[in-house]
């Protein structure tokens, strides 16, 4: 014959002890924190939403934010706040052009045959990590006349610029710029300005010549 369990004894097995209540809770704590942190970086790190964060950077003028989600292959063309602000300038100034730049890197990632959005690894392993990834290009700059100074968007670029010499300039981002042309004739100086709009330049877009009369 076989001995019954007390109903006292089978109580004390199956209670549940404050320190294991503890541990439940933290546990299920922990699993709700993993599961929502996973799909919130899913959602974060996705194409949509990158594309966003980074069309809201240009928006707003906020460089570094630009920066981090760009990348080139050229080792010689570091990306920095400083020269990404012609890549913004053009956008902010071409509101048609910035839609057009989010419909594209949120569907195919094409945007130019100079610029891809395009999946270059992970985050944590685990993410997606979309980065646009733009070709540099490289203007060249010849003038008619010896002793020509040239900046670029404001900066220094050529302190004496011989007659009929190219020269080449870059790399730099694709994006709006400003050249300046400076010499002197007759004693007297000449400034020549232009703005250009290489977003997307054919080689003859990127031929500037200075023409001083």
């Amino acid at each position: 014959m076989t001995k019954k369990e007390s109903p006292t004894l089978k109580n004390q097995t199956q209670r549940t002890t404050p320190t294991q209540k503890w541990l439940i809770a933290i546990f299920t704590l922990i699993l709700v924190i993993l599961i929502g942190s996973y799909f919130y970086l899913d959602h974060y790190y996705s194409r949509e939403t990158t594309t966003q964060r980074f069309v809201t950077a240009i928006q707003k003028d906020h460089p570094k934010q630009v920066a981090a989600l760009i990348r080139t292959d050229d080792p010689d063309f570091k990306i920095n706040a400083h020269n990404v602000q012609p890549l913004i300038n053009f956008y902010r100034g071409n509101p048609n052009q910035i839609k057009k730049l989010k419909r594209r890197m949120s569907t195919t990632g094409v945007v130019n045959n100079d610029m891809d959005f395009v999946d270059t690894g992970h985050h944590f392993f685990l993410f997606e990590k979309f980065l646009l990834e733009v070709k540099p290009i490289f203007p060249t700059i010849e003038s008619n006349r010896s002793h020509t100074q040239i900046t670029i968007n404001g900066k220094l670029a050529a302190q004496n610029l011989r007659k009929h010499t190219v020269r080449t300039f870059g790399p730099l981002i694709p994006g709006r710029y400003h050249i300046q042309a400076t010499t002197t004739v007759r004693n007297k100086p000449i400034v020549l300005s232009r703005q250009f709009e290489w977003i997307e330049p054919t080689a003859a877009d990127l031929k500037v010549t200075t023409n001083f009369k």
